[in-house]
């Protein structure tokens, strides 16, 4: 009886790790899709900015003006 106890309690156990083990690998798949996604463009320097901020015109006026 004690030992059917042990099993049960030792098998929710192994059930919890392996949930958890999966949600682990879900989330990091998900991390390495996003970072495939954004962060490519990131790492090379293509990061987009719009227009209309006003560094991204203060830095165009200025490269312009040196060509």
């Amino acid at each position: 009886m004690e030992q059917e106890r042990l099993k049960r309690i030792e098998e929710k156990r192994l059930e919890e790790e392996k949930k958890r083990q999966e949600e682990e690998e879900a989330q990091q798949k998900l991390v390495t899709k996003v970072i495939a996604a954004h962060g490519s463009d990131l790492d090379k320097g293509k990061a987009t900015v719009s227009d209309s901020d006003l560094l991204v015109q203060k830095l165009q006026e200025d490269l312009a003006a040196q060509k």
